[in-house]
């Protein structure tokens, strides 16, 4: 640029428009961002909310009057209620397994960062925690399992997952998680296919 010649974008009008358009710019640009974080945050408030703070009404599964759940096992075993050896021995908070009980190791379940007491309650064993500390008994495990599991327990509460019998339009009878999973192995095993079936044109004499 030959001297004596300002260019156009020198000149202070140019410059404030410039300076403007780039304002308008990233007001826009957050603006934009604003109107997606916004109904995000909102909607992860919203699900996740009970489960972070006790509200355990909501996460009951959808029944009609008249339906049962089956009680899980723990309630038939010879050794409960749990209270009956613990209430009187003292809380031992080391992450461990416990050796009285070397069949409830974790297995394919948040090991080795969770542990027996991330779930049962510490003070009273006849109950099962939240993660905010809220008791829940056994028979409402579901809402326990739910705060990791949401998209499952979402799934078994209105049908999708797990088991019912009964009717569909009227009474049934629902299972909750450990009817068929072990909480403290999950996965089910696995088990050796059968042989394919003989084709037809095989047996047909």
């Amino acid at each position: 640029m030959g001297a004596g010649k300002v260019s156009a974008f020198s000149s202070p009008f140019t410059l404030t428009v410039v300076r403007l358009g780039y304002r308008i710019t990233q007001v826009m640009v957050n603006a934009l961002r604003i109107s997606i974080f916004v109904p995000v945050v909102c909607l992860f408030v919203l699900v996740c909310a009970p489960y972070a703070w006790g509200e355990t009404e909501d996460l009951m599964p959808p029944v009609m009057p008249g339906d049962t759940s089956e009680p899980p096992d723990v309630l038939k075993s010879p050794f409960y209620p749990c209270s009956g050896c613990h209430a009187t021995m003292k809380v031992n908070y080391t992450k461990r397994v416990p050796s009285a009980h070397p069949d409830k190791e974790l297995k394919g379940h948040g090991e080795p960062i969770r542990w027996c007491l991330d779930c049962h309650n510490a003070e009273d064993r006849d109950f099962l925690r939240l993660i905010g500390g809220e008791k829940v008994p056994f028979e409402k495990s579901y809402i326990l399992c739910g705060q990791c599991h949401g998209p499952v327990y979402r799934d078994w509460q209105y049908g999708a997952h797990g088991k019912r019998t009964g009717y569909w339009n009227g009474e049934k009878t629902f299972m909750i998680c450990t009817k068929c999973h072990n909480p403290h192995h999950p996965r089910f095993p696995r088990i050796t296919p059968e042989p394919a079936p003989t084709p037809p044109e095989e047996t047909l004499r």
